[in-house]
């Protein structure tokens, strides 16, 4: 698995001294314009985590607890939630996505997480729920927008909390 944003074919140029401005063909005033590119450099950063090999690599996975991560309708294809599956210790995570959000089962495969919120702006859709039902850990999950068709497969999510609903005492 490799994260590569998709080519846009409508990018002209990269203004070299100001990272993250870029022109885009078709624009009727050709102007410069601001794109924050930090979303994919963290995507970037997660995929370089996941493959990195040795102790300090191992050691940096296991601080990551809570990441909020979006990506932008020009700079890339959807959000594949599978790159986060070597954030053992992730508890929280919160995607934000223009572009689409693929491999949400994926969820199940992070032990510790027990917060997790998927935004699919727009007409963009939340895909590959089937097996979420596995995660042990999970107790609350929001899915905005979407297009989320079929929530058979979060039927069987036994450790989901209704948000009103009272806690024991002591917890």
């Amino acid at each position: 698995m490799r994260y590569d944003p998709a080519p846009n074919s409508r990018v002209i140029e990269g203004a070299h001294a100001a990272p993250g401005q870029l022109r885009f063909e078709g624009d009727e005033d050709d102007s410069w314009q601001d794109v924050d590119v930090r979303e994919q450099q963290t995507i970037e950063v997660l995929r370089r985590l996941r493959d990195a090999n040795g102790p300090r690599a191992a050691e940096l996975r296991k601080q990551i607890r809570s990441l909020g991560v979006g990506t932008l309708p020009r700079l890339g294809g959807p959000f594949d939630v599978r790159w986060l599956t070597c954030l053992t210790e992730l508890e929280r995570v919160g995607v934000y996505s223009h572009t689409g959000i693929v491999g949400a089962s994926a969820l199940s495969e992070l032990p510790a997480l027990r917060h997790a919120s998927l935004f699919a702006f727009m007409t963009n859709s939340i895909r590959d729920l089937d097996g979420i039902s596995r995660s042990r850990s999970l107790e609350s999950l929001q899915l905005s927008f979407g297009g989320l068709g079929d929530l058979r497969a979060l039927s069987e999510l036994e450790t989901l909390r209704h948000p009103t609903a009272r806690q024991p005492a002591g917890r």
